[in-house]
């Protein structure tokens, strides 16, 4: 094989070509996995009193007494509800993942790491019977059709298995990618894919 791509040209524009547009569609790949730094965001949060949600107005002040404070379900005197910073949109205040529901950001990030590992068993056992290229296509038109229905989750439950099925789509096309360079430049370009994708 290394006779022959070195006889038809290693390097050439058709080789380039195609590296870069797998490299365009990995950009993708990387986003899924590092959606949950930006969607697992904590705004700041406080305990709002009963009797200001249940006044007209609603004056009370977001001050250091009830910053991060958690309702008691013996005392609502102290508590009402969490009222959370406007000024960005999570699935923490999405879905209220604080005081008893915490655990779950970290828990949706460690399930879509095991989605990750078990699409990587995954794809080699694909790879090998379909072969590389239909595995790629799958994995990228599966993590396009799972990244849609995840942004219309309508629970973290829903949520959470979503981003497992990303982490699966991500394992499989992990190591996917196609190199048809030759000699130095095959250890040029796996070098690069090692940067990308490790």
């Amino acid at each position: 094989m290394e006779s022959l791509l070195g006889e038809v040209g290693a390097g050439g524009r058709f080789q380039v070509q195609l590296v870069a547009s797998v490299k365009f569609a990995d950009m993708s790949l990387a986003w899924g996995m590092m959606q949950m730094t930006f969607a697992g965001l904590v705004p700041d949060w406080w305990c709002q009193p009963p009797e200001a949600a249940n006044s007209s107005h609603g004056n009370w002040s977001r001050d250091n007494t009830t910053f991060h404070i958690c309702p008691v379900s013996n005392n609502s005197d102290t508590c009402g509800e969490v009222v959370f910073d406007d000024s960005v949109q999570t699935i923490v205040n999405e879905w209220t993942l604080v005081c008893d529901l915490d655990y779950v950001k970290p828990m949706v990030t460690s399930l879509q790491m095991g989605g990750v590992l078990f699409g990587a068993l995954l794809g080699g056992q694909v790879s090998d019977s379909l072969g590389r290229r239909p595995t790629a296509y799958l994995a990228y038109l599966a993590n396009l059709i799972v990244s849609l229905v995840t942004a219309f989750s309508i629970s973290w439950r829903m949520f959470a298995i979503m981003r497992v099925l990303i982490g699966v789509t991500l394992g499989v096309k992990h190591r996917r990618t196609v190199h048809l360079y030759a000699g130095v430049h095959r250890k040029q370009t796996a070098a690069g894919d090692c940067f990308s994708n490790c």
